[in-house]
């Protein structure tokens, strides 16, 4: 079992079981490998000491390291339905993920639906997003849970609280993931 950063990943962990469940999913990984954006920078200089001379270094900038929060690979059958290739020419209105070219696979990078002044993720996603597609040729889709459920299917555990295990109070009309599915096919 994971330990997860936030609610939220734990959230959208329930639907990844429950696409998994349904074969939608092959695997999933959570903290895949993360993305160097760019190394450490040193300056090495010589300092001269009172009888000798002595090679130093000294950082200039930290290396920048960005950490997605799932990689997904998908079963090719639900390409164009569950999910959309950045290769596809055509999907279905009902595709909330993005895949990444011929390997039908996604990364994700899961976001709560609190956008306050002190969240500095909406300045630093956008720019690592943009970041590791220019380096590595690889969207990293931003996911807010409760938006992928509005869009898709609602986790059976979701409906219950985490706490009490009472109904939770959804602003929406759930639907399964056997709904959600059978929406697809149709």
């Amino acid at each position: 079992m994971f330990e997860f950063d936030s609610q939220e990943e734990l959230y959208f962990s329930w639907a990844l079981k429950e696409l998994t469940d349904k074969g939608v999913i092959l695997e999933w990984f959570y903290h895949p490998k993360p993305f160097v954006l760019s190394e450490r920078i040193v300056h090495v200089f010589e300092k001269q000491l009172k009888t000798k001379s002595i090679i130093k270094d000294s950082v200039i900038l930290n290396d920048h390291i960005y950490q997605a929060d799932f990689h997904i690979r998908w079963n090719k059958e639900w390409s164009g339905k569950v999910y959309m290739s950045l290769i596809d020419k055509y999907y279905h209105k009902a595709s909330v993920f993005v895949a990444n070219g011929e390997k039908h696979f996604s990364v994700i990078d899961v976001k709560g639906s609190f956008a306050g002044p002190h969240n500095t993720s909406a300045v630093t996603f956008p720019l690592n997003q943009k970041w590791v597609y220019q380096k590595y040729g690889i969207y990293v889709q931003k996911i807010i849970p409760d938006q992928l459920f509005r869009q898709s299917f609602t986790p059976m555990k979701y409906l219950l609280t985490d706490k009490s295990g009472r109904s939770r109070k959804i602003k929406y009309e759930t639907r399964t993931i056997t709904q959600y599915l059978d929406s697809i096919k149709e």
